[in-house]
């Protein structure tokens, strides 16, 4: 009988081990992802501008450039230790229009009324690093945390009533990814992420039209771009 019970236990733990190894998936070694994501500025300014009469349009203007998108590609190699390493691309941006913008003349008698308009534009490349950790038997999702750190360049192109500007400059950055991944097969998977994007800009060049000026940026004058994001993308795996 102890026999026939022995005999029992050995076959289900070896029909056990048999299962584990069907359903087990081995860890893939490159991790590909794109993703598009939209984001919203959580720097803090002021808006509020004497030169400007009607501050209404202007509150308006300003929300409206708060409002960013921002495409995001990255690669990584994946170690089976569960982190990774790799680089990161992203391209964020923002825009506003403000039409008839009543603002004082420098003699503070006169007024001008005209178009205000602004585009900016945010490219970022860093090396990355992340975790992750799959999910569920059969390993169909994956949770990663992903920090990047690097070079932002910033472009802004801005038009008030007649006259445009073109502000350009480059600062340290970095990017913090919080992600989940469904595996549709082996390859394929599908991906939302939650992000936090952060630079600060304090010297850049400014371009009227006529002449290029540099300029230095205190604590109050930097250019906040920090950011947090909501995305979804495809994700590609290879093992």
């Amino acid at each position: 009988m102890k026999q026939k019970i022995l005999l029992l236990l050995c076959s289900v733990m070896g029909s056990f081990f048999i299962l584990s190894a069907q359903i087990e998936k081995p860890t893939p070694r490159l991790r590909f992802s794109t993703s598009g994501c939209l984001g919203y500025q959580i720097a803090s300014g002021n808006s509020n501008n004497t030169a400007f009469v009607n501050q209404e349009k202007i509150d308006k203007f300003t929300n409206d450039l708060r409002w960013t998108k921002t495409l995001n590609a990255d690669g990584y190699y994946l170690f089976k230790s569960n982190w990774g390493l790799g680089l990161e691309y992203l391209l964020n941006t923002s825009s506003a229009k403000g039409e008839d913008v009543i603002m004082a003349a420098d003699d503070n008698i006169h007024y001008l009324v005209g178009n205000i308009s602004e585009s900016l534009y945010i490219n970022y490349i860093g090396l990355s690093a992340c975790s992750y950790w799959p999910l569920g038997i059969d390993r169909k999702m994956m949770l990663l945390f992903t920090v990047s750190c690097g070079y932002a360049h910033l472009r802004d192109e801005s038009k008030i009533l007649m006259v445009n500007y073109l502000y350009t400059g480059g600062s340290f950055a970095a990017n913090y990814e919080f992600g989940l991944d469904y595996s549709l097969n082996s390859n394929i998977s599908l991906g939302v992420t939650a992000s936090l994007f952060s630079g600060n800009f304090y010297t850049i060049k400014v371009n009227d039209g006529f002449e290029t000026k540099k300029m230095e940026l205190d604590s109050d004058t930097r250019i906040n771009s920090s950011n947090i994001n909501l995305g979804m993308g495809i994700r590609y795996y290879i093992n």
